[in-house]
């Protein structure tokens, strides 16, 4: 391991970020209720500012800080573009 590398800590609070973000991608895929689709892309928007309050630094090199972006802007993407895409039919 490098002395340049930044490793933080695996918390709980972490590890249940992670598995929300989880389980709101998995229901945004599901569903298409107009009403759950508009909460979950302003709820993916929430959900990023936590990513940055709970997450120290985006230069850690945890594996679980980085599926964490990954998937925190993947329900971004997903949920935004699916409302976009079900409200525009």
């Amino acid at each position: 391991m490098k002395s340049s590398e930044i490793r933080y800590p695996v918390t709980r609070l972490k590890i249940g970020f992670v598995t929300l973000n989880v389980v709101l991608l998995i229901v945004s895929l599901l569903f298409s209720q107009l009403w759950l689709l508009a909460s979950l892309a302003f709820v993916s928007l929430l959900i990023l500012n936590g990513q940055f309050l709970i997450f120290e630094d985006t230069r850690d090199h945890q594996p679980l800080s980085r599926w964490s972006l990954v998937l925190t802007l993947a329900l971004i993407v997903v949920s935004v573009l699916k409302f976009v895409i079900i409200t525009s039919l």
